[in-house]
């Protein structure tokens, strides 16, 4: 998955932390949503929860044009 992410060819993916590490450090991923900014976290999940994984990412362009299928997303895998 986050070769199809790379290429452009889905919106959004889940990979390991090294991976993921590896998207936001090359420029073609960034985080949804990551316990590493826990401002963010709380934005985007509400508060309290214990969530397994780390962190979420997506094409930025994606994050941009579609916020709201974003946040639903979040919202949704947090409940899930």
């Amino acid at each position: 998955m986050p070769a199809a992410l790379k290429s452009k060819q889905v919106d959004a993916s889940m990979a390991t932390l090294s991976v993921m590490d590896s998207a936001q450090k090359e420029g073609w991923g960034v985080p949804i949503v990551s316990i590493h900014n826990p401002e963010g976290w709380q934005k985007a999940i509400g508060p309290g929860g214990d969530v397994q994984g780390r962190r979420i990412f997506a094409l930025e362009e994606f994050i941009t044009a579609r916020p709201e299928a974003v946040q639903a997303f979040a919202t949704g895998w947090t409940k899930g």
